[in-house]
């Protein structure tokens, strides 16, 4: 077991470090997750028969964990009065283009900065299907493993989540079409 999760760490250990901070949008709330998640996972590991489990099958179950870690901490977190406006993906994981001029790299950015704000603004279970599918490269199938629900839910979420995302880029003038 301690090799498969050295070498999921290798293959996947900077893309669920990346989801974690995705889902905080804050770097020690992020370390606080990332380190929770191997907690349970190696609480579970025995429970889990591992050894069976490809390294992809880890991965999502750990995104899993890492999803429903933060529901938990989010739900307290609003019990405390505590949650705050935070920006959602934050700006040095969204490399700007060095090749362009600086106006348009300027502009790039207050459009990753806007697309930010607009996922922060989304229902948790919106959110949810929107970072797992971008930031971790799921196909909805597996999104809905990870979150016990049908994949056509996952689907459905996806669609009212970029409709969402389309509508408040368009009031902000920052549409899709180039």
């Amino acid at each position: 077991m301690e090799e498969q999760l050295l070498r999921v760490l290798a293959g996947y250990g900077n893309s669920l470090y990346a989801f974690c901070i995705y889902l905080t949008g804050n770097k020690d709330m992020a370390d606080d997750l990332y380190q929770d998640m191997f907690v349970v996972f190696l609480q579970k590991a025995s429970e889990l028969e591992t050894d069976t489990m490809s390294e992809k099958e880890i991965k999502n179950y750990m995104m899993a964990v890492a999803s429903n870690l933060w529901r938990n901490t989010r739900k307290k977190m609003k019990r405390q009065e505590k949650i705050y406006a935070e920006d959602y993906l934050p700006a040095e994981l969204l490399k700007v283009d060095q090749r362009k001029c600086p106006e348009e790299q300027v502009i790039e950015e207050e459009r990753r900065s806007y697309i930010r704000k607009c996922v922060g603004s989304l229902s948790f279970k919106l959110q949810q299907v929107i970072l797992l599918y971008y930031t971790g490269q799921l196909k909805t199938g597996e999104i809905a493993s990870i979150l016990g629900i049908a994949e056509a839910t996952v689907r459905s979420r996806l669609y009212k989540a970029r409709n969402k995302i389309r509508l408040k880029l368009e009031e902000g003038n920052y549409g899709l079409g180039e």
